[in-house]
């Protein structure tokens, strides 16, 4: 079989499901590198993410809520995988851009995110070690990564 075959026939990730968030590493350190002050990465360290994502081919609706004691706050957006960039409001409230492609494997969604507000930039590696987990390596232009590891909750 050719390579291009190959690659067409694998079966791509299906990331569908609810996810709930279990742990965070380098998140602190993380954003401190996005120029987060500390009280505010304080209050990150401390929220609960849930993701919701809708998956169907190339096409993803996300709904991403982070809730803190008092407040939640909600991001949805839809996106293709195909690089398409999509204007959208980050859950701080800010003008963000987004977007979204397969690895050529087709098991890791790589989405690249810009806040146009605060002038910061990430790369999210987006894959599922199982069919329970989902894990994110996030890693901004000063090549500082934190790893944030989901659990399937429906």
């Amino acid at each position: 079989m050719a390579a291009a075959e190959e690659k067409e026939s694998k079966q791509a990730t299906d990331f569908s499901g609810t996810w709930s968030l279990v742990t965070n590493e380098n998140l602190d350190a993380f954003l401190q590198s996005q120029g987060v002050a500390y009280l505010q990465r304080t209050v990150a360290a401390k929220a609960s993410i849930t993701v919701q994502i809708v998956h169907k081919g190339d096409a993803l609706n996300i709904t991403t809520t982070i809730s803190m004691k008092v407040v939640t706050k909600e991001q949805k957006v839809q996106l293709t995988l195909d690089g398409t960039v999509v204007d959208t409001t980050a859950p701080s409230g800010d003008a963000a851009k987004v977007s979204a492609v397969w690895s050529d494997d087709k098991t890791k969604i790589i989405l690249d995110t810009e806040n146009l507000t605060k002038k910061t930039t990430a790369t999210i590696e987006r894959t599922m070690p199982d069919q329970n987990q989902m894990k994110d390596v996030v890693t901004n232009k000063h090549g500082v990564s934190c790893t944030r590891i989901f659990k399937r909750i429906k």
